[in-house]
């Protein structure tokens, strides 16, 4: 029990024993507040392929067995504490002790430096020798140490993937997310799920033209590391020690003879595994020599060539070796999927073309139903049209979009709508029984004027003004010859015989002897009309519309109410005796 708590306490401290691998100097101890009799060792951060790993593991070992193995009563003085060996360190790490004795109880603090960069992914057990010294006595015993060394992690996937969605067909384009750098030992391969492949780093983009769901499969097989000498078992050979086990040790030579690797010494009959620090081996051959470094001479066990593509069992007379030669090679595999949906059927609208409107005229546009369609002009959304038909009357491009459930939309092609301008509507005024336009100067450039009565075209009547001959409706037209485009302006109007221009010899009994105050008025008009004590008031606007008619007391000053008219100008009249009463005013 002592022993084997011993151990487990001791274990970064001691795995690094072999002077060969002293590759990792200058490991500084950094403990926290502690007991001076106590047991402590900091957690090993875990360790990843491809990633270079630096680690201080800081400890203090124990003083007496009170703190590791209670049983001992009283308990014992630890007076010295060594490490022997230590195997199975993960390929790729190095390591260097700070210390590899310790004298109890002046020596408790040590530390141990890990570094490197790990070659392989794995969980290891890393095999410890130690020897701990109480009093007179002394116990040796190996355990395993678990260590794990987490596999290569890419940053992000193999590669990018644009254009991977589309309606009813897509072009997609690939990203390599592991270059190559040029190195000849990248290789990729591509399968775009639509019966091609491609092994280059870069592949051109890939088209798809029918619905559905392609598998993107893709690997990169990165052989760029080498090859490592690992490990080296002694399977069996001829050496043998007078007293004992013999004391192996190993030399490795490059392939110019250079010695790059003494191993450390082991007592102990075969099998037998060194672990080596991950020796890099190019091309040529390589030699092991095994020693038996007996108390008395050197003796050679025999020795073996070696090449990095060596296997199998190497064999010198009674020597037989076997090598463990690693050649990490990583492949990053990557998955995605394109896909291509139905296209929605694309609409056409009907008419695909229209005749030029006038200003008030409209056209249908019709398409076929769709569950989910909306009507556009010129870009902007017409809210709420979403169904099979639309009636323009603005101009402007119009089209149609369908939205399948996916989401894929199709437009038609856009129908234009041109709505040319109105002339102005030719309002006309009465008066005298003569009906004039009011505003000829804004008549288009190139114009025709026609008068109508009753709905039947006057012949002849084409100007300005025309004179009444009977009450009715009237209306005059304009045609802008530019656009042929018209506008109308109609009205009933009252016929008074024996005025204006209809007067026969009777023209002098037409009269304006009515009196008007103020004028311009605002909301009531004082009426005086010395000739007569009665009579019908009746106001008209300047278009000929009667708008009011009042039964009033002529026999003195009348007042009329006419605030409720809209500003502008009117003709106040009425008739009597043959004779017409008739002035304007101004109602602001």
């Amino acid at each position: 029990m002592f022993q084997r708590c011993i151990f487990l306490v001791f274990l970064w401290a001691i795995t690094n024993v072999n002077p060969a691998a002293a590759q990792c100097p200058g490991c500084i101890t950094d403990l926290p507040e502690l007991p001076a009799d106590t047991v402590y060792i900091a957690d090993p951060p875990p360790g990843q392929v491809g990633t270079a790993y630096d680690a201080d593991i800081s400890f203090r070992l124990p003083q007496t067995t009170a703190t590791v193995d209670p049983t001992f009563d009283p308990p014992l003085n630890i007076t010295g504490i060594s490490i022997l060996s230590v195997t199975g360190l993960p390929p790729g790490l190095q390591y260097q002790a700070s210390q590899i004795d310790f004298d109890m109880p002046e020596e408790t603090d040590g530390c141990v430096k890990f570094c490197g960069t790990p070659l392989v992914a794995d969980s290891f057990y890393v095999t410890v020798a130690v020897e701990a010294q109480l009093g007179i006595f002394s116990q040796e015993t190996s355990f395993n140490i678990p260590f794990y060394m987490a596999p290569a992690e890419t940053v992000t996937d193999g590669f990018g993937l644009t254009g991977n969605v589309g309606c009813g067909s897509t072009t997609a384009e690939f990203t390599n997310n592991v270059a190559s750098n040029d190195n000849e030992g990248v290789m990729y391969f591509w399968d775009f799920g639509n019966g091609t492949t491609s092994t280059l780093e870069n592949p051109p983009p890939a088209t798809y033209n029918m619905p559905g769901v392609y598998p993107i499969s893709y690997e990169a097989v990165i052989d760029t590391t080498g090859y490592f000498l690992s490990s080296v078992t002694i399977e069996s050979s001829g050496c043998s020690d007078i007293i004992g086990a013999p004391d192996f040790y190993l030399t490795v030579n490059d392939p110019t003879g250079e010695i790059i690797y003494v191993s450390e010494t082991i007592e102990t009959e075969p099998p037998v595994t060194f672990t080596l620090p991950s020796l890099p081996l190019e091309g040529g051959n390589y030699g092991i020599q095994v020693t038996d470094d007996d108390p008395f001479a050197q003796v050679d066990c025999g020795s073996v060539n070696f090449n990095f593509a060596t296997e199998g069992v190497l064999i010198d007379g009674e020597l037989t070796l076997s090598l463990d030669i690693l050649h990490p090679v990583t492949t990053v595999t990557s998955e995605s999927t394109v896909t291509v949906y139905a296209a929605p059927p694309t609409p056409e609208i009907s008419p695909a073309e229209t005749a030029d409107l006038c200003e008030g005229e409209t056209v249908a546009l019709t398409v076929e139903e769709y569950e989910n369609m909306q009507w556009y002009r010129d870009g902007e959304v017409l809210i709420g049209e979403t169904t099979a038909g639309y009636t323009a009357a603005i101009s402007g491009a119009y089209y149609v979009i369908f939205t399948s459930p996916d989401g894929c939309t199709e437009t038609s092609e856009p129908v234009a709508v041109t709505v040319l301008p109105a002339p102005e509507n030719p309002f006309f005024a009465f008066f005298e029984n003569e009906l004039t336009l009011v505003s000829p100067e804004d008549l288009p450039e190139d114009y025709d004027l026609q008068w109508y009565f009753e709905g039947e075209e006057l012949a002849g009547e084409t100007g300005f003004t025309i004179c009444m001959e009977a009450s009715g409706d009237y209306a005059l037209t304009v045609t802008d010859h530019a656009t042929g485009c018209t506008a109308t302006h109609d009205n009933f109007q009252v016929f008074f015989p024996g005025e204006g221009c209809a007067m026969t010899a009777v023209n002098d009994l037409i009269v304006k002897g009515i009196s008007i105050s103020p004028n311009p008025t605002r909301d009531l008009l004082t009426v005086n009309i010395p000739e007569l004590t009665t009579g019908e008031l009746r106001i008209i606007d300047v278009r000929g519309q009667l708008l009011k008619s009042v039964r009033a007391d002529l026999s003195d000053a009348y007042i009329l109410e006419v605030g409720d008219l809209p500003a502008g100008i009117y003709i106040l009249q009425t008739a009597a005796d043959g004779k017409v009463y008739r002035e304007r005013f101004v109602k602001l």
